[in-house]
């Protein structure tokens, strides 16, 4: 185990899809089911800037456990309570450095614990960690990776604490990338009103409200995430006898 440079990793989309990609069939033996890939990316993508924040190839700005690995210190923002700020703020000391932003949000400074961050020296390395990090520590959330399920993978994520910020922004944000990285390509209202007309539903809105979402017939990110997930999941069509 050693410190490594936080210095900035920027990863271009098809590079990261090939490097998980060779990691799943590493771990798992077997190609990845349908958008499992893409929802990895998406989930990745929000939380280092689309990569171009990425720091030491640490694909989900995973935290040092202090148990195994290597590690770098940077600076980091949390959304806490405001009883979690104010005993963070009294606590700091120039060796931990803790900054109040707003009652309910603090910056860590390095060489704070909280801001020690995994590091790795190569993207293989990085891509390999996270996917078995995430699978085994977060495994509540896998199997809705397998079930390609932007929904239920950042709910579950929430609940067992991977991120301190806003459930419902961090499901948009993970729904834009989705809809850049994720399949099929649903770019314009001729491939939805196809996609929804498969799956039965003459209206976006007919479909919203069928989904659970917020009914407002504009096939938004989430709408078209939604839309995704339910196509994959379709009875497929019968063979003709």
């Amino acid at each position: 185990m050693s410190e490594l440079a936080a210095r900035k990793t920027p990863i271009e989309p098809d590079d990261i899809r090939s490097a998980l990609t060779e990691a799943w069939c590493v771990k798992f033996g077997s190609e990845p089911p349908t958008n499992a890939i893409e929802l990895l990316m998406s989930q990745s993508a929000l939380e280092t800037g689309a990569w171009k924040s990425c720091v030491a190839y640490n694909l989900g700005n995973a935290k040092f456990s202090g148990t195994d690995g290597d590690w770098c210190y940077f600076t980091t923002w949390e959304n806490v309570t405001p009883e979690q700020c104010a005993a963070l703020v009294a606590a700091s000391t120039a060796a931990a450095p803790v900054r109040e932003i707003s009652p309910t949000k603090v910056v860590l400074e390095p060489r704070h614990p909280d801001c020690r961050f995994r590091a790795f020296p190569s993207l293989a390395q990085g891509a390999a960690w996270y996917l078995n990090f995430l699978a085994t520590h977060y495994a509540a959330a896998w199997d809705a990776v397998l079930d390609g399920d932007p929904f239920a993978f950042v709910h579950l994520l929430k609940a067992h604490g991977y991120f301190t910020a806003d459930e419902g922004q961090y499901l948009q944000g993970v729904a834009r990338f989705f809809d850049e990285y994720g399949t099929p390509k649903l770019a314009d209202m001729s491939a939805i009103t196809d996609a929804l007309g498969s799956l039965g539903y003459d209206s976006t809105s007919a479909f919203q409200q069928a989904m659970g979402l917020t009914v407002d017939n504009t096939p938004g990110p989430l709408t078209r995430a939604k839309l995704r997930w339910a196509l994959a999941h379709q009875d497929p069509t019968p063979e003709a006898a």
